[in-house]
């Protein structure tokens, strides 16, 4: 979709300098229209994923920055400029979250990584993604260890 609408613009801007008509605006709410469709299956099917397996609270983690230090290519750029809407993604994860009975909390990622969610001891192995506490022996994905 992306790829029309770029195509539309460069033809408003050869044909009459424009910048926008009703086909472009009609582009751009397809595209809008696919986006929420895409994130409400896929926060549907995620939170019933979290209730299939005992999950009682959701957290989630503010993105504070990321559109400020996004520095990868082109597409990954365009990616987060044009589509990234946390704030529609939080909300339409709460509500239903709220619909199957499963509590969401927002939480700041400061500092998460710098000790063990589960006994709070600092000692701890981070390779890549990967963490590993040698007091308690927990070992998963930084981004997965449950927030305590």
């Amino acid at each position: 979709m992306s790829k029309r609408i770029a195509k539309h613009q460069s033809i408003l801007k050869k044909v009459n300098d424009g910048h926008s008509s009703k086909r472009l605006r009609k582009l751009y709410r397809i595209r809008q229209r696919r986006f929420r469709h895409y994130v409400n299956t896929a926060v549907h099917k995620f939170v019933k994923l979290c209730l299939k397996k005992g999950v009682k609270t959701i957290f989630v983690g503010d993105p504070k920055g990321v559109r400020e230090n996004n520095n990868k290519s082109k597409k990954i750029n365009s990616m987060v400029h044009n589509f990234f809407s946390y704030r529609y993604i939080v909300e339409k994860l709460k509500i239903t979250a709220e619909n199957f009975g499963l509590e969401v909390k927002l939480v700041d990622e400061k500092y998460t990584s710098f000790r063990c969610p589960y006994c709070g001891s600092d000692k701890f192995i981070r390779r890549g993604r990967r963490f590993k506490c040698l007091n308690c022996g927990i070992e998963a994905h930084r981004d997965v260890i449950e927030v305590l």
